[in-house]
């Protein structure tokens, strides 16, 4: 499945948000825990880097604030829920979590 850029610059500006701490305050706990992996664990931090070099292949989000939020909203339904909860695809949230916490997965 191809994203179409407007939601590929949508998903990788969010990624850099959660990475960098310009995310939204219900981020907070996930930020204050990723930190403090940074400062421990030089694994930790070498991905991070890596990802963010990776996160900046993806096309940049829209000047234009209408467009931006159009992007960030299109994998919602009409009632607000998660497009992806009946996808074939892997929820994009799945993504983001460790490996050892995806179920089936070691």
């Amino acid at each position: 499945m191809t994203l179409p850029a407007s939601e590929s610059a949508a998903i990788g500006a969010h990624a850099r948000e959660l990475l960098t701490g310009g995310g939204a305050a219900a981020e907070q706990p996930f930020l204050e825990h990723y930190r403090a992996l940074l400062q421990t664990d030089p694994a930790v931090a070498m991905a991070h880097a890596a990802a963010l070099r990776a996160l900046q292949a993806l096309p940049a989000e829209a000047e234009n604030q209408s467009e931006r939020l159009h992007a960030r909203t299109n994998g919602t339904n009409d009632d607000g829920s998660c497009a992806w909860d009946n996808a074939d695809e892997a929820h994009p949230d799945a993504l983001m979590r460790p490996a050892a916490s995806q179920p089936g997965r070691v």
